[in-house]
C-alpha cells in the first residue's frame, strides 16, 4: 500500500508561470523590487522637503505622479521631468514675483494683459535675479516712454 501512495501523491503540477520564471531571476526581481521601493521611499522624502521649501517661498505645491508601466515602454526620464519641474517652478515664481511687486502697479493694463498671457501660456524666462532685474528694467522704461513726464524710480 505504500508504494501506492507514493505513486498517488505525485507533487503537483507547476503552474506555466512559475515554470518559466529560473529562480536565480525571480531572486533578482525581488531584490530589484526591495531597493526600487527603498529607492523611491528616498526620493518621496526629498519630494516632500523640496514642497515644502516651494510652498514656502510661493512657488506653488508640487504634484508628483508616479505611474508604473509594463516593461519595455518609455521609462522615466530625468531631464524631460526636471524641464516641467524648472517650468512649472518659474511660472508659479513669476506670477508671485509679479503679483506682489509694485512694478505691476505702474505698468499699462497692455503690459500687464501680455504678463497675464504669457504666465498662463508657460512663456516665461527662467526665474533668476538678472531676469528680475530685466522685466523690472523692461516696465521702467516702458513707463517712462509712456509718460516721460511722471518719475518713477527703478
Amino acid at each position: 500500500m505504500s508504494a501506492q501512495l507514493r505513486t498517488a501523491e505525485k507533487p503537483p503540477a507547476q503552474s506555466p508561470i512559475r515554470a518559466s520564471v529560473d529562480p536565480v531571476s525571480a531572486e533578482n526581481v525581488v531584490r530589484a523590487r526591495v531597493r526600487v521601493i527603498e529607492l523611491f521611499r528616498g526620493a518621496s522624502q526629498l519630494i516632500q522637503e523640496a514642497d515644502a521649501i516651494a510652498r514656502k517661498a510661493h512657488l506653488g505645491g508640487l504634484d508628483v505622479l508616479v505611474q508604473v508601466k509594463a516593461p519595455g515602454l518609455d521609462s522615466f526620464n530625468a531631464e524631460q521631468a526636471e524641464r516641467h519641474l524648472q517650468q512649472a517652478l518659474d511660472v508659479s515664481g513669476w506670477r508671485y514675483v509679479v503679483s506682489e511687486s509694485s512694478v505691476r502697479e505702474f505698468v499699462d493694463p497692455l503690459m500687464r494683459a501680455r504678463w497675464t498671457r504669457r504666465l498662463d501660456e508657460g512663456e516665461v524666462l527662467e526665474l533668476t535675479m538678472e531676469n528680475v532685474a530685466y522685466m523690472v528694467q523692461a516696465a521702467c522704461d516702458a513707463h517712462r516712454q509712456a509718460m516721460p513726464t511722471t518719475h518713477v524710480e527703478c
